[in-house]
């Protein structure tokens, strides 16, 4: 039987969404100071990030890594939108 926990981070990695904690509250008919606490606890374990913002959202770190290897995956026969991605990802990050 997996723990809430393990839920909470099995929605963030199926979805590849960012979620608000009542959002994930909803999803799991639970309380949202207890997905809070899971997700400040699964933040700390490096397994989701924390998106600042009003409201903060929250998104498995295993979603970011599978993007940024798309993004490697879409650089193109002998580096030709090499610098493309590469101004596309910065921007990413700065976002």
């Amino acid at each position: 039987m997996r723990s809430r926990k393990e839920e909470v981070l099995e929605i963030l990695t199926k979805n590849h969404n960012k979620f608000t904690a009542k959002e994930l509250a909803d999803e799991l008919q639970i309380d949202r100071t207890n997905v809070s606490w899971y997700l400040n606890e699964l933040t700390k374990e490096g397994m989701v990030q924390k998106i600042d913002g009003r409201p903060v959202k929250f998104q498995s770190t295993t979603v970011m890594v599978k993007k940024h290897i798309d993004f490697d995956n879409l650089i193109g026969r002998k580096d030709s939108l090499k610098s493309q991605i590469q101004k596309a990802k910065a921007a990413i990050l700065l976002s």
